[in-house]
């Protein structure tokens, strides 16, 4: 009998054992996926442009050290086309380095997004990579990518708010407080109240990002020079915005910090000085993503600002 029992605790022991191990495993170790990326994504729902649209000009005195690459066209069509101001903004007595990407859209589908996946496809709260990596990943597919920025991680843990991305419904539940920022199909991009509008209400959406806050709307700054993303004091945080002049000019913004991140004597960008740059830059929306350690920026084949894993990203392609 005794010997019995003693098998019994031994086998109850080794299943509780089990139980609890998979369950540690579930919590920090496998990946949360919350579905798999669909297969099919319509880049051909719009067509080429006979031309890019005019460009707008800085007349910013406070930019300066600039340096500007602008790829070469050989050819009488429509192309899309990015280039890249690296330069500095004076803030808080010091010079701040940010970086620029100017794109000229031949069509609206050449403005992208990406889900970072694992090998069978799938995304999810604990899913991330590189912006290397998932360029390089788009590329094995697709065609060149021209540029590409972080997105807003819409998958990180306890994160809601309308994910749509190249045309794909990933998820419907809205935020109580916050804006989202949307692309549609014929290239006018906005941003919402997402607890006074419905996804259905947006209409045919191209894209939606969840981050926040909108920066600038209908042609004007809309936050304040003391407004932070936690409501608490400003920190010396790297930034990432997506700017919109019209359906086929937008830019992509990266700033850096001059000096140490947890240093009282670095300063950077606030949401007002990314504001702020782009209205120079003749935007009509304006919108900030996630920032800090998630902050990336790749250009004509490298990597110029690198950051932690991330769970997706935004991009231009060359067709």
């Amino acid at each position: 009998m005794k010997k019995n029992r003693l098998i019994l605790c031994l086998f109850a022991s080794g299943v509780l054992g089990g139980l609890i191990t998979a369950n540690v495993l579930d919590t920090f170790v496998l990946p949360h996926s919350e579905g798999t990326v669909a297969q099919k994504e319509d880049f051909d729902f719009d067509v080429a442009s006979s031309s890019t649209s005019s460009k707008s000009s800085s007349s910013s005195k406070e930019i300066s050290e600039t340096t500007q690459t602008t790829p070469s066209s050989t050819s009488n069509e429509a192309k899309t086309t990015v280039s890249l101001l690296s330069s500095t903004r004076r803030i808080d007595g010091l010079e701040v380095p940010y970086h620029l990407v100017d794109i000229h859209l031949a069509r609206v589908s050449d403005l992208r997004t990406s889900l970072a996946t694992d090998s069978k496809g799938n995304y999810g709260s604990n899913i991330v990579s590189s912006l290397e990596e998932m360029v390089k990943k788009e590329e094995m597919d697709g065609p060149s990518v021209l540029a590409a920025i972080n997105g807003d991680f819409p998958f990180w843990k306890g994160r809601s708010g309308y994910v749509v991305r190249n045309g794909v419904t990933y998820r419907e539940s809205s935020r109580l407080s916050g804006e989202g920022f949307a692309l549609d199909k014929q290239g006018n991009a906005y941003s919402y109240k997402e607890s006074e509008t419905s996804l259905s209400e947006l209409g045919d959406i191209y894209q939606a990002w969840c981050f926040g806050p909108t920066l600038m709307q209908e042609g004007k700054i809309s936050v304040d020079e003391n407004e932070e993303i936690d409501g608490m004091s400003k920190s010396n945080n790297q930034r990432t915005a997506i700017g919109y002049v019209d359906p086929l000019h937008f830019y992509f913004l990266a700033t850096e910090v001059n000096g140490r991140r947890s240093s009282n004597n670095a300063s950077s960008f606030t949401l007002y000085d990314l504001a702020k740059t782009l209205s120079e830059l003749g935007c009509q929306y304006a919108y900030n993503l996630d920032g800090g350690g998630s902050s990336a920026l790749y250009y004509g084949g490298s990597t110029l600002i690198d950051s932690r894993d991330l769970g997706d990203m935004v991009y231009v392609v060359e067709r």
